[in-house]
């Protein structure tokens, strides 16, 4: 990593994130924070001597870890006091969080564009790739959550829209369902067409499964994934797109 830490598409998802907050715009944050070098403060264990990361500690007992994008935005924290640092990327400086006791992660506190992340969002960030897709020869796509796996490719040929709009319909009424894409089963065990639902809890309404028989072809075989919101947050979005978006 570059010890003075440049981090373009991390500085535009912050100034994104400045003027409006969403489930799109927390996803590119989190996508950018997770790869991008940041300079982060160490400090001296006086038991062991060891170098290790600072958590700072707020006049309510709440601790918090830093993160800087540049050695500009370092010096602008502390412009009087020469501090040591070390590179880490976004999810690795999260992934210290728990063993920190830190409620929240900020980065680069004294500019227009730094931002707060809450303990809930660094959670996120720390498991961020949990939720893969990983290409495999002829056997399809890995779609994995944790440690289970179902293998998928992109659904061929695209059922009608008519059959389509059916099951669009059926998703806009389940009410819990934020988002959801068809594939095509791969491998030992899968369905023929699986409907990965991306929902906030719970099963799927009684409508969406008579809607996804509509979708099969004659002898086929359907299922239904869902995952959660996290699970689709903490993953590689970008995946997805190997299916077939149905909903929104």
């Amino acid at each position: 990593m570059n010890a003075g830490a440049t981090n373009p598409d991390l500085l535009a998802a912050l100034e994104e994130a400045r003027s409006h907050f969403d489930d799109g715009v927390q996803r590119r944050l989190l996508a950018a924070l997770a790869d991008s070098p940041l300079l982060v403060p160490v400090e001296q264990d006086p038991n062991s001597g060891e170098l290790g990361i600072r958590a700072s500690v707020n006049r309510d007992g709440s601790r918090h870890l830093l993160g800087f994008t540049s050695e500009n935005e370092l010096a602008r924290w502390a412009p009087d006091t020469p501090l040591e640092h070390r590179v880490m990327s976004g999810r690795e400086l999260a992934a210290v969080a728990e063993a920190a006791r830190v409620d929240a992660l900020w980065i680069d506190p004294r500019s227009e564009h730094g931002g707060r992340l809450s303990r809930d969002l660094i959670d996120l960030l720390a498991a961020w790739g949990s939720l893969d897709f990983e290409a495999h020869d002829g056997a399809g796509v890995l779609l994995r959550v944790g440690q289970e796996g179902l293998r998928v490719r992109p659904l061929d040929p695209t059922p009608s829209p008519a059959v389509l709009g059916q099951l669009h319909d059926a998703l806009a009424a389940d009410g819990s369902v934020s988002e959801a894409w068809l594939l095509a089963g791969a491998g030992a065990g899968a369905a023929d067409v699986v409907l990965v639902v991306v929902r906030d809890g719970g099963e799927p309404s009684p409508g969406v499964a008579p809607a996804l028989q509509q979708v099969l072809p004659a002898g086929a075989s359907g299922d239904i994934y869902p995952i959660s919101r996290d699970e689709l947050q903490d993953g590689d979005y970008d995946g997805l797109r190997v299916g077939l978006q149905v909903f929104p």
